[in-house]
């Protein structure tokens, strides 16, 4: 008698019913969001941007302050501004890339006018990449100024190298008030050229965290926060000088004497007289041409005096709003409402 196969309907049934739970579930996990892997500042950073007014200050508790200092929040109204009708003469002359903010009121637009100058001291293209951001921290502006075409087939620090000035206006029509950040960026081995500031149509614009300053008379500095320590250092012999840092009621001589080293100055004895301060060049009644680095995570530098604001802030005490960061969490407590 022939052996009759008989299914196991019921077996079957079941591993097919498995298959389809699992393939739900796998389905179900793939639309759920997984764990944010961004660092904490551009988690943190969006947070702020949706969820506490922009003009609002903020203090946040569980966070490293480093972290802190990496995040933006530009702000979108500044009391008692008023926009400039004429053009503001700069005349300084920078090097490398640098961070500025400038503020615009609600119509009016954004005008910057510079030149670069290659020095044609290394080999290689040296392009500067001008990019502009809105409040929203979105790109509404991008450009890059090319290399001379000079070319260089060996370093060389030689004055005639240097190029002529490829001038360009960065004009940026008006895309909501508030603080816009501009980026400028070398994009040349050793830095290989000067960036001239010619003039601006805003009264307020700051650099932040770093100056690579060549040519000037004085500038200012103000901290962001009190006890910050400012970085200064040069590259070049004919740099080494004496220079004044003029606080409220203090001034000091601060003497650069060596190349290639990093200097600092703190005003953690002097807190609230050194806040807003102001650098004086000891050369510059000589005409003589100095190339100096400053820089610092917690100071704002400006060219002129009254060019000062606050573009963002994220402060430790006395806030609108307070900020808790707890077991990988964003919690927010509201402390004192304001209306902007």
């Amino acid at each position: 008698m022939a052996y009759k196969y008989k299914p196991k309907t019921q077996t079957n049934k079941a591993v097919l019913i498995g298959i389809a739970i699992t393939a739900f579930v796998i389905g179900l996990l793939l639309l759920l969001p997984g764990k944010d892997e961004r660092p904490l500042e551009v988690r943190l950073q969006e947070y702020l941007m949706k969820k506490v007014p922009r003009n609002a200050t903020v203090a946040v508790e569980g966070v490293d302050p480093a972290v802190l200092d990496k995040i933006e929040r530009p702000i979108v109204w500044l009391a008692n501004y008023t926009p400039s009708k004429e053009p503001i003469d700069l005349n300084v002359t920078i090097r490398g890339s640098h961070k500025l903010w400038v503020y615009l009121a609600d119509g009016e637009d954004l005008e910057l006018n510079l030149s670069k100058q290659d020095l044609n001291w290394y080999n290689g293209t040296d392009v500067l990449r001008i990019e502009v951001y809105n409040p929203d921290l979105k790109l509404v502006y991008n450009y890059s100024i090319e290399d001379d075409g000079i070319d260089v087939v060996e370093k060389q620090f030689d004055p005639k190298m240097l190029g002529k000035e490829q001038f360009h206006r960065v004009f940026v029509k008006n895309k909501g008030q508030g603080a816009y950040k501009i980026l400028l960026i070398s994009q040349a081995k050793g830095d290989d050229f000067y960036i001239h500031l010619k003039s601006t149509m805003q009264n307020k614009m700051v650099f932040q965290d770093k100056i690579y300053i060549y040519l000037y008379d004085n500038f200012w500095f103000n901290c962001l926060k009190y006890n910050c320590n400012l970085n200064f250092m040069t590259y070049h012999n004919s740099s080494l000088q004496n220079f004044n840092i003029i606080c409220t009621k203090n001034n000091y001589t601060i003497s650069l004497n060596q190349t290639n080293k990093i200097f600092n100055f703190t005003t953690k004895n002097d807190e609230n007289n050194c806040k807003f301060s102001k650098i004086e060049n000891h050369k510059s009644s000589e005409k003589q041409k100095t190339s100096l680095i400053f820089s610092s995570n917690k100071i704002s530098f400006f060219i002129y005096q009254n060019s000062f604001f606050y573009p963002y802030s994220i402060v430790n005490k006395n806030s609108d709003y307070l900020v808790i960061f707890k077991e990988n969490k964003i919690f927010q407590v509201k402390n004192i409402e304001k209306k902007y």
